[in-house]
Order: C-alpha cells, then structure tokens, then sequence
C-alpha cells in the first residue's frame, strides 16, 4: 500500500494506492475510519465463509464526494493533486487489478490502452457533474 500525503498538511491523505500483488493478508484496511469512503483489500483461502449479515441503520453526513478506481483491464495513469486543487503531488500508472482511492485535493485520469476497463466507486448520493465536481 502506498500512501499520498498533503505537500501542505502531511497530515491528509491525498489518495491510497494497493496494487493487485500487495493484496497478501485476510484484511487489509486501506482507509482509515475517520474516512468518508471505507475500502480493504482481502485475501481468503477456499472454505472461508464471512457470516450472513447486514448493515444497522447509521445516519451519516458527509460534506464531500470520495472515489476509487479500480482497473479490471488496461491501464490509466492518475496525476494527484494537493488540498489547494492546482499543486501537483504525484503520478502513477494504474494497471489490471490495481486500485487507488481518491480521498482529498483532485485527480486527472488519463486512459494509457485502448478498451480500458475500470470501475468507479464513490459515495453518494449523486448530483450530477455540474453539482459535483468543478473541472482544474
């Protein structure tokens, strides 16, 4: 797992990235609890079986949309942005099987192969992108 840091409060995560080879523990929590999208990676062998259950009602409020990416084919390279929205922090090439969670400042996608396939994970409720988002 490797974390992004804040170049202006090194106390934020800017994004986590897990590469599908990294994934190597029962549980692995990727986010931490204060966090507004919850993510872990997990490594079960045959025969494991998690209980039935469900989830208790919990109000929840939240003030801002957290995503993750997680490429099933081809590649991406993501550039992270800082807290302020226009300090770049860093780039990484996301592969097949490989995740990053976008938690805080701003992210640029870029698709690297032809058919690349990814799924988008984010928290809603959703408002549509001129209600969500404002373009860097």
């Amino acid at each position: 797992m490797k974390k992004i840091l804040s170049q202006i409060n090194p106390a934020v995560t800017i994004a986590v990235i897990e590469t599908q080879k990294e994934i190597d523990t029962a549980r692995n929590d990727l986010t931490q609890e204060h966090e507004v999208l919850q993510l872990a990676s997990c490594r079960l062998q045959k025969g494991h079986i998690v209980k039935a259950h469900y989830h208790n009602q919990q109000e929840r409020n939240t003030k801002k949309t957290q995503e993750s990416l997680v490429v099933l084919d081809g590649s991406m390279l993501v550039t992270f942005y800082d807290i302020d929205h226009k300090t770049e922090v860093n780039k990484t090439k996301l592969n097949r099987g490989d995740c990053a969670i976008l938690l805080n400042g701003g992210h640029k996608v870029e698709i690297l192969e032809d058919n690349t396939k990814f799924y988008e994970f984010k928290n809603g409720p959703y408002f549509g992108h001129e209600k969500d988002r404002t373009v860097l």
